[in-house]
């Protein structure tokens, strides 16, 4: 869609949610921040088309910012080749950005 339509610049809203699950799933764990269990997938959106770009699940243990910037290195990556004249910005909790966590 984006070398059909190119936009002036890009969103990156980088954001998690707890996937709650029931039972034994493999790879579910108790989220403190939550207080369930479940998985705490990363997630990343295009915020000005409200397009879904990319996610992983990850077991409910991880922390919001664990391995995000590999999971955003990627995607980025991957838009940079494609579009380089395109501006990108992202968007993100704080606890992203945070440094010494």
């Amino acid at each position: 869609m984006y070398s059909i339509n190119p936009p002036e610049h890009m969103l990156f809203d980088l954001d998690t949610t707890l996937l709650n699950t029931y039972g034994e799933q493999e790879g579910e764990g108790f989220n403190f921040h939550y207080q369930a269990h479940g998985y705490h997938p990363l997630l990343c959106y295009d915020d000005l088309t409200e397009d879904f770009l990319k996610t992983e699940l990850r077991d409910g243990t991880k922390y919001c910012n664990n391995e995000a910037d590999e999971f955003m290195r990627t995607l980025l990556d991957e838009f940079i080749a494609d579009f380089p004249d395109i501006p990108r910005y992202l968007r993100g909790q704080w606890v992203f950005f945070a440094q010494d966590i």
